[in-house]
């Protein structure tokens, strides 16, 4: 028991100890997901880090109650996330930092695939104990905001290490689904869902659309019965936003909306976002003109990479359905810049 003291006494004072952290660039500061955006600590490495592991493990095998083991599965999952980024942002050029990221990101996985099999012992329980509600509101939190730190590390790699990204993001969301099924009650999903993204977002446009687009991904990706509700919570969200949105002072409101625009997403998300904008929430003449031109960037941008994807799919001679979906989007894109330009030459005022 005493090793037990010296070892948590120890771990106590680590925590004052510098962490790892990934560098960004500026524009895209409202973009990042911290280790305080998740409820954990930074992460660590080295003798640091092993010993905060010990601790961990110390701690998580003497505890029983199966909520406190997945909140703290949950925390070894974050915590592994924020590893694997740091490792692949910080050290992209250095063999060793590249084992430790995949190293980080196959822990990860299975720290959720955990968090999805504890959800099994306290299904039964969820409509009568509101820890369990506590849990699900922090899970359905983390794991849109795992899809922002997943969608910043797929703009900084290619080839084998995007496969493998998309993998993951891919089978997290196989785990969402799963949880939600277990112990969610579908008719409370939407209003838990809108009120996530409205902290998120708080009174910052950016990360509110940041918030609208991890909750569209969400609701592109999810199969089956709880896919309505999903989308049930993404209206709400629009309507939430389009009432607060002429609260916002206008010319702020605008810069934090070139601000989303300009970090790191997904091309083809961030145009259904704008899409989502324009239908849902009263845009100025202004704001509108940058969202249009933003848009064809955007459109610009998604054929360009499909483009360099089918190269990479005929030199690694790669086939199957992958492939075939790849180039139906390739020509999905083609169309939407023929259609605009078909429009411009339709109507050379407005194209000015």
């Amino acid at each position: 028991m005493k090793t037990l003291v010296i070892t948590f006494s120890i771990l106590g004072l680590l925590l004052a100890i510098p962490a790892i952290t990934p560098k960004v660039q500026a524009q895209e500061v409202d973009q990042v997901i911290t280790a305080a955006d998740l409820g954990v600590s930074e992460p660590s490495t080295g003798f640091v880090g092993w010993l905060k592991n010990l601790g961990f493990n110390i701690q998580y095998g003497l505890t029983f109650n199966p909520i406190k083991k997945a909140n703290m599965k949950l925390d070894a999952a974050n915590q592994r996330l924020l590893e694997a980024q740091a490792f692949l942002l910080e050290n992209p050029d250095k063999t060793q930092a590249q084992i430790q990221y995949q190293q980080a990101l196959a822990k990860y996985e299975n720290a959720m695939q955990k968090v999805e099999s504890m959800t099994e012992k306290f299904k039964d329980k969820s409509a009568t104990n509101p820890k369990i509600d506590q849990f699900m509101n922090r899970f359905t939190d983390n794991v849109l905001k795992h899809q922002a730190i997943i969608d910043r590390m797929k703009n900084n790699v290619s080839g084998d290490k995007l496969a493998i990204l998309q993998k993951i993001e891919d089978n997290t969301i196989k785990n969402f689904g799963e949880i939600l099924k277990n112990i969610e009650t579908p008719e409370r999903f939407p209003e838990r869902i809108a009120n996530i993204i409205e902290n998120i977002g708080g009174e910052d446009a950016s990360r509110y659309l940041k918030g609208v687009e991890l909750l569209t991904w969400l609701n592109e990706n999810t199969q089956g019965d709880i896919k309505k509700y999903i989308q049930n919570g993404l209206d709400l969200s629009l309507r939430r936003l389009d009432g607060i949105w002429e609260n916002w002072d206008p010319e702020a409101r605008t810069e934090r909306v070139k601000i989303y625009l300009n970090g790191a997403s997904d091309p083809t998300m961030k145009d259904k976002v704008l899409d989502l904008l324009e239908n849902n929430v009263n845009v100025d003449s202004n704001l509108q003109a940058i969202i249009q031109e933003k848009k064809d960037d955007l459109t610009q941008t998604r054929l360009e990479r499909a483009q360099e994807n089918v190269k990479s799919d005929i030199q690694n001679e790669a086939t199957g359905d992958d492939s075939i979906n790849q180039v139906q989007e390739d020509k999905d894109i083609r169309d939407a810049i023929r259609n605009r330009q078909n429009n411009s030459n339709e109507n050379p005022e407005s194209a000015d």
